[in-house]
């Protein structure tokens, strides 16, 4: 599935005000990781939840 570069950008923005995800610039790339420490705060097994069924 294709999914325009304006709709991503939009979603890393929401994840990034929401505190989900921090990115960082090296270079020409972003790289984005996912703030566990903090969701794991706010809604404690969600991601252990959502890996478990990944598994």
């Amino acid at each position: 599935m294709t999914v325009p570069r304006s709709t991503l950008s939009n979603r890393w923005r929401i994840l990034r005000e929401a505190g989900v995800i921090a990115v960082r610039t090296s270079g020409k790339t972003r790289l984005v990781t996912l703030r566990k420490t903090e969701v794991d705060a706010r809604l404690p097994h969600l991601l252990d939840a959502v890996l478990a069924e990944v598994r």
